[in-house]
């Protein structure tokens, strides 16, 4: 293997130096971001908004989960910037070193190759009226089993010690691909959602089976040490490599109301065609429905996202098509969920609109997004022209906008290339790093942010693919 170093020895993304490329497609470029000075960090791989300290301010939280802690590599590390008054977290059009401009900086309690950080979430665990910093350290321990920690906010912010930690019990279990905090049940207070598409409950027989464990804060556990085994509810995938628990949504209430008034989870299954499910969480957990792709090898489900006020899902299915084009598909929930069948095909539903990509190996619909205002973005974090050799065309990252006024209220028959139907397109000057391999929406009272990942981003000669966090201010 050859590893090509780039020329300069003060690159930055957006340099005279940087590849230029051939691409015809007219392109946006986002001029702020926040980018690490350690090579192959995954930096920005997870985003977080939260008030750790209740001073009303947002506090902004990014993980790097394959940062080397001295003595640990992929130990992984997570950044803090804590609100301030009347400024913004991340300064604008400047490209900002994470470790220069933060408050504060989370490590593993013991490392291990935890890759601490790939799921971050916030709730009240010990109810004390500070919200609580929840990280995962999915490859934690012997077998991957995977660990949890929380870390107590307080007046000052977070404590630099984790107060609580959930260990997997199974090889395997690798506990926290995403955390999600939810209310669940009848309380005031945030539950916590765990989520694993490699836990394999019956062992070697049936690999990458997927977990989703819930702990209600109702049935809260006083102990500062326990395991996945104390959840108040385990779902676990229906078939081995299916990888269930990749993605998960809360579907909002008014848009399945019609059907249940308990709250409801939407949880992908994307392996091979890729499935979706639907779980009522009553007394008991509850199969709604289910809904499955009819293409092989699709990833229908790899990533979506719901649009609360028009009740519209958002799904991806990056590898459909020859080439690996990738197809969004949007569907309106309520339609969805009128069907009488427990078990659909994607055929057997109305979908609005499907948007297809343009370029070879594009993988559109790897990243969802629904803003604020209704508009949809998508992102491709690969794609070429033609099928050629890298040295003469490499492969390039972007983002598309799909404004909602092009998003039609009936069903449309036609297919649309993304190329087409979007209005911007946001890449990074330098677009051969995987731009939009990760995406977000971070929003507060005062600012919200499109926030976009480039693991493959280089600052300087000497550090190789630390990863960049690429902020887009969006109208609230």
């Amino acid at each position: 293997i050859t590893y090509i170093r780039s020329k300069s020895s003060n690159y930055l993304p957006f340099s005279s130096n940087s590849y230029t490329s051939l691409s015809k497609l007219q392109y946006t470029q986002i001029d702020t971001g926040v980018i690490s000075n350690q090579s192959y960090a995954s930096f920005g791989y997870t985003t977080l908004f939260g008030d750790f300290n209740n001073d009303g301010l947002s506090d902004l939280v990014i993980s790097a989960p394959d940062y080397y802690n001295l003595g640990c590599s992929q130990g992984g590390r997570v950044f803090i910037i804590y609100g301030k008054k009347d400024q913004l977290p991340i300064p604008e059009h400047n490209i900002n070193i994470i470790e220069q401009i933060a408050n504060q900086t989370l490590i593993s309690p013991d490392c291990d190759g935890d890759r601490f950080g790939t799921g971050l979430t916030s709730l009240d665990w010990n109810n004390d009226g500070y919200n609580d910093l929840v990280v995962s350290s999915p490859s934690h321990g012997y077998g991957y089993r995977g660990a949890i920690f929380i870390f107590a906010g307080s007046k000052d912010g977070l404590e630099t010690k984790p107060f609580v930690r959930i260990d997997g019990v199974n090889e395997h279990d690798s506990i926290g691909f995403e955390l999600h905090a939810a209310h669940l049940d009848n309380d005031t207070l945030l539950d916590l959602i765990i989520t694993s598409p490699y836990a394999q409950p019956n062992g070697y027989d049936q690999p990458q089976q997927g977990a989703v464990w819930i702990f209600l804060s109702s049935h809260q556990i006083s102990d500062r040490q326990i395991t996945i085994n104390n959840a108040t509810f385990t779902i676990y995938g229906e078939n081995a490599k299916s990888k269930f628990g990749y993605s998960l949504q809360i579907i909002p209430p008014s848009c399945i109301s019609h059907k249940t008034s308990s709250p409801a989870l939407l949880i992908s299954s994307p392996m091979n065609q890729g499935k979706l499910y639907v779980y009522i969480i009553e007394s008991q957990v509850r199969l709604l429905m289910t809904l499955e792709s009819t293409q092989e090898h699709a990833r229908f489900g790899q990533s979506f996202s719901i649009q609360q006020d028009k009740c519209l899902l958002a799904v991806g299915s990056p590898t459909e098509l020859n080439d690996w084009y990738g197809v969004v598909d949007i569907i309106p929930l309520y339609s969805l969920f009128n069907q009488s069948k427990i078990h659909l095909k994607l055929h057997d539903i109305p979908i609005l609109i499907s948007i297809h990509g343009h370029k070879i190996f594009q993988r559109l619909g790897t990243n969802i997004q629904w803003t604020a205002n209704g508009d949809l973005a998508i992102s491709a974090p690969l794609g070429k022209e033609k099928i050629l050799p890298l040295e003469f065309e490499k492969s390039e990252g972007y983002v598309y906008i799909v404004p909602s006024n092009r998003i039609p209220t009936q069903p449309d028959p036609n297919i649309y290339y993304i190329d087409k139907i979007s209005s911007v397109t946001y890449a990074a000057h330098n677009r051969l790093n995987r731009f939009g391999t990760r995406m977000n929406i971070l929003s507060s009272r005062f600012v919200s942010y499109l926030v976009i990942s480039s693991p493959f981003t280089t600052l300087y000669d000497d550090v190789r693919l630390p990863g960049m966090l690429y902020f887009q201010e969006l109208k609230l």
